[in-house]
């Protein structure tokens, strides 16, 4: 009887030894499953930001296209031509805007619209959600040159009405302006 109460008492202990062994071996594969499948999450994440970083290139170039889609008033480059003649290089005198404002008070309204225009395409660009190189290719002579052209009225607007006015795109002609320094 005593062998017998032995024999149970080993075979008592061989089976809780076995039954820990394999509840151990669960754990380690269950974790072993984990890190297996954290790895090919990350793996996932990876290609999912690969291809939203690529949407999101995709969306910019149409977004920037859409914005160069909208031309500034024709009516309204039609009445700034008339009043200051062809679009030129040259920076107009702040006496001459200043004479041609206060002969047509329409005309202030009308030189806002078409800086406003490129401060916003200006914003966009610096802020990186318009694609600058299309902007580029598309208006870089055309704003620098009516950037330069209506220089003193911005810089006059600035240090009378607001200080703030159409920074944005006077940082970005600027900076057009240096790598072209850098290029040549």
């Amino acid at each position: 009887m005593e062998n017998l109460t032995v024999n149970l008492n080993v075979s008592r202990e061989t089976f809780d030894l076995l039954f820990q062994t394999i509840a151990l071996t669960v754990q380690i594969l269950g974790i072993y499953f984990v890190v297996v499948n954290l790895r090919l999450l990350k793996n996932q994440l990876e290609m999912s930001k690969v291809a939203h970083q690529d949407i999101l290139k995709w969306n910019k170039k149409v977004s920037t296209e859409n914005e160069l889609a909208n031309k500034p008033n024709i009516k309204v480059i039609k009445k700034l031509t008339e009043a200051f003649g062809k679009w030129e290089n040259d920076t107009i005198p702040l006496e001459t805007v200043l004479q041609k404002l206060a002969e047509d008070k329409t005309l202030e309204g009308n030189i806002a619209h078409l800086l406003n225009r490129y401060e916003r395409l200006s914003r966009g660009v610096l802020n990186d959600f318009y694609d600058e190189n299309i902007v580029s290719i598309a208006t870089r002579g055309r704003l620098m040159r009516i950037f330069k052209r209506y220089e003193n009225y911005i810089n006059h607007v600035r240090s009378t009405k607001n200080e703030g006015a159409w920074t944005q795109y006077g940082k970005l002609v600027m900076k057009w302006e240096n790598e072209c320094k850098k290029e040549t």
